[in-house]
């Protein structure tokens, strides 16, 4: 399962049309992994390589059972977050005064 993962990650950011387009993939499974180990609690110690992401038409799933992930691209930001629920298979979110943030 760990290899099929790590495959399918690669391939997912590898398959892209240029290279603009690896990194916005690549930075989004990062920012999807920081949610998810910043909610259970656990930081990078959890082990990087034990949750992957599926990503298809914007939107994000885990492969974590009970947690559901999002994220969003505003300009050069990209926000994600992470949620413990067992009955939720999708994290939505809306970015209010963002501007007024930075």
């Amino acid at each position: 399962a760990f290899r099929n993962a790590q495959t399918a990650k690669f391939n997912y950011i590898l398959s892209a049309d240029n290279e603009e387009e690896k990194r916005r993939r690549f930075f989004t499974v990062w920012t999807l992994k920081e949610a998810y180990f910043k909610c259970t609690g656990e930081g990078i110690t959890g082990g990087l390589q034990s949750v992957s992401f599926t990503i298809q038409n914007g939107k994000a799933s885990c492969s974590a059972q009970g947690f559901a992930v999002g994220f969003k691209q505003y300009g050069d930001f990209l926000v994600a977050a992470a949620i413990r629920d067992e009955q939720e298979d999708e994290c939505t979110f809306q970015i209010s005064n963002f501007e007024q943030t930075i």
